[in-house]
């Protein structure tokens, strides 16, 4: 079990939902269902180990972004047109 401040996640047989969703305090019953890597593509994409493996870099007054739409799917030839251009 596993209390939470507006939450309890625990592991309960089937049979025994009923109970629980009698009592008073319980205000729903919802499956668990625990996260999952959604983003294993991007760093080939992005030949992340070779950027940063490939030395030490300088900068002063430098601005950095990272933007990640979340609209691919790690399939380039069915991405959205204005991101196929990236690719």
């Amino acid at each position: 079990m596993k209390v939470g401040r507006n939450k309890i996640r625990l592991t309960v047989q089937r049979r025994r939902l009923k109970d629980i969703a009698a009592i008073d305090e319980v205000r729903s019953i919802e499956p668990y269902v625990p996260p999952k890597l959604a983003n294993n593509i991007a760093r080939q994409i992005l030949h992340a180990d070779e950027v940063q493996s490939g030395g030490s870099f300088e900068g002063s007054g430098q601005i950095v972004a990272v933007a990640d739409t979340g609209f691919d799917k790690g399939v380039t030839k069915t991405c959205i047109q204005p991101l196929a251009a990236v690719y």
